[in-house]
């Protein structure tokens, strides 16, 4: 079957990643810092703001789907694996080791200061550089935390040809039913496995946490809404607007309202679905919903965000030593590191990125 959406870019896509990169940034500006005075749902958002790494996952699977796949459904994808690789490292390695570079001091600060041992240090200065440190959990957090969630999408890139030539030789209904097996095991072994066994130390929360194919059910989701999108029934664009307000407006209620909800640590995997809805919907929004996530700015900043999203905790380590941080300087804080991000997107991403595919 051929396309129903003519292959063109989504900026609204982009503009999302902002939002939910923000959301992680001001989650950890908020460490430390009692919230119960807050509003419910202003509290809820920024403590549930680490649930952004989660859309990023679920947006990656779309995406790569969506750029990747051929005109016809029925077919696998005829990008060369040197090309495919190439391009990926262009995306990931100028900001994502700039970070690395940037949070070093703070290894062996951690080291000394008796936080981190050096076991663990030792580990993840052998794996972070290699994408590996989610696979091994007393080094997944300790050279620049978010870059865990790196490791993840390094193991989805490996995935993400094989599952879309398994994609070709299976119906749309087939590929939703392998996100949906795969997000009730993972949400099975998260529940079960601590009870199962002793998961109470920090490293098994890591393994539970961070271990990468806990996390493939969000990465298949994206990849089977894309098709869903590309080779699905053609929806007008109100539904598509309609589809968006409507998932947005339940992740905010789910987020937001997250205290109040007895069965939350069950409900948050609803979330997958959900955002797997509002990438859908803002694949092809109209009115001003559109206009405004379609803003170049907006846009600007979309492009921007991984390098927010990897660049912040080591440039908040450097400035403040660690959180908490005063509310004030947080926001002046969160404002500077935007603008670098930016000025690290055009200077640094760019310029690198495209050295790197011409190789």
């Amino acid at each position: 079957m051929t396309p129903a959406h003519p292959r063109r870019s989504l900026p609204a896509l982009t503009s999302l990643r902002f939002i939910a990169a923000s959301g992680v940034l001001l989650f950890h500006l908020a460490v430390g810092h009692d919230l119960a005075a807050l509003p419910l749902p202003l509290r809820g958002w920024l403590q549930a703001g680490y649930l952004g790494v989660t859309f990023f996952f679920v947006l990656s699977g779309f995406v790569l789907y969506y750029v990747y796949c051929p005109e016809r459904e029925d077919a696998a994808p005829q990008t060369r694996l040197r090309d495919f690789a190439l391009a990926r490292a262009a995306r990931l390695a100028p900001a994502y080791y700039l970070a690395l570079a940037i949070a070093l001091p703070f290894v062996w600060t951690q080291v000394n200061a008796g936080a981190v041992s050096s076991h663990a240090a030792a580990s993840a200065l052998v794996l972070t550089p290699a994408l590996l440190q989610a696979w091994y959990p007393p080094a997944s957090m300790v050279w620049n935390a978010p870059a865990w969630s790196l490791s993840v999408e390094a193991f989805f890139y490996a995935a993400m040809l094989p599952l879309a030539a398994w994609s070709a030789r299976h119906s749309r209904r087939a590929m939703f039913a392998l996100a949906a097996a795969l997000l009730a095991a993972s949400v099975a072994i998260v529940h079960v496995l601590p009870h199962a066994f002793d998961m109470t130390s920090a490293d098994g929360q890591k393994f539970i946490g961070y271990f990468p194919p806990f996390h493939l059910a969000s990465f298949v989701t994206g990849m089977a809404t894309a098709r869903w999108f590309i080779f699905g029934p053609r929806q007008a664009a109100s539904t598509h607007t309609a589809l968006f307000f409507a998932s947005a407006a339940a992740v905010l209620a789910l987020l937001g309202w997250r205290d109040a909800i007895a069965w939350w640590h069950w409900l948050y995997w609803a979330l997958v679905p959900l955002f797997a809805l509002v990438v859908y919907g803002a694949a092809s929004l109209e009115g001003p919903a559109a206009r405004v996530l379609e803003h170049p700015w907006l846009v600007l900043l979309g492009d921007a965000s991984y390098a927010l999203y990897i660049l912040h905790v080591p440039l908040l380590m450097w400035a403040f030593g660690g959180m908490p941080i005063a509310p004030a300087t947080g926001v002046a804080a969160a404002a500077a590191i935007v603008g670098l991000s930016v000025l690290t997107y055009r200077f640094l991403e760019t310029p690198l990125r495209r050295r790197i595919a011409r190789l």
